[in-house]
């Protein structure tokens, strides 16, 4: 069971992370709404356009392989352990070593959360840029829909990856 404290704290940081989450998300859907309003024309259909097509298309599952990869590196169990030993954060009032433990993961977990976030928003920046440069509105919808998927998966669940890091911070650590 978590301490009040630690439990406020996580709720609080939860909420942090949703409103940043929406944003993006958000901001995905914008690109969007803008692209279809500023349609001026037919889509171009030369070679050049082709190749920006292909380009944007494998750099965006470039992204998100490096997004997948990040994420599956950072919470990885030895990199939370490290992650528990090795930080001198804040501490909550009226927790033990171990909670106390849990909430200097809780920032860790915030910085995975955005920079996830973050490599998701680029892939929807790159279907802006092609559905733009192309004149072609439709062109974004693949990469707003895979950079909302991709935020889906990482919905905010900071309890959820609190209890997981709470089953490795009851094991012995390196440093004990």
């Amino acid at each position: 069971m978590l301490s009040p404290a630690l439990v406020d704290a996580t709720d609080a940081a939860a909420q942090r992370m949703r409103v940043i989450w929406a944003a993006l998300c958000g901001s995905v859907l914008l690109y969007v709404g803008v692209l279809y309003l500023i349609r001026q024309g037919p889509p171009e259909s030369d070679a050049a356009a082709q190749v920006l097509v292909l380009s944007a298309y494998l750099q965006s599952l470039l992204v998100a392989g490096v997004s997948l990869a990040y994420r599956h590196w950072a919470l990885s169990e030895a990199r939370l352990r490290r992650t528990m030993d090795r930080l001198d954060g804040p501490e909550l009032p009226g927790v033990d070593r171990t909670e106390g433990r849990l909430y200097r993961v809780l920032g860790h977990l915030q910085v995975v959360d955005v920079v996830g976030l973050a490599l998701h928003e680029s892939i929807a920046l790159f279907g802006f840029v092609l559905a733009f440069l192309t004149v072609d509105p439709a062109r974004i919808l693949p990469f707003a829909a895979l950079a909302i998927v991709a935020n889906l998966l990482i919905f905010p669940r900071p309890r959820a990856m609190l209890e997981h890091a709470r089953n490795l911070a009851q094991l012995p650590t390196s440093a004990g």
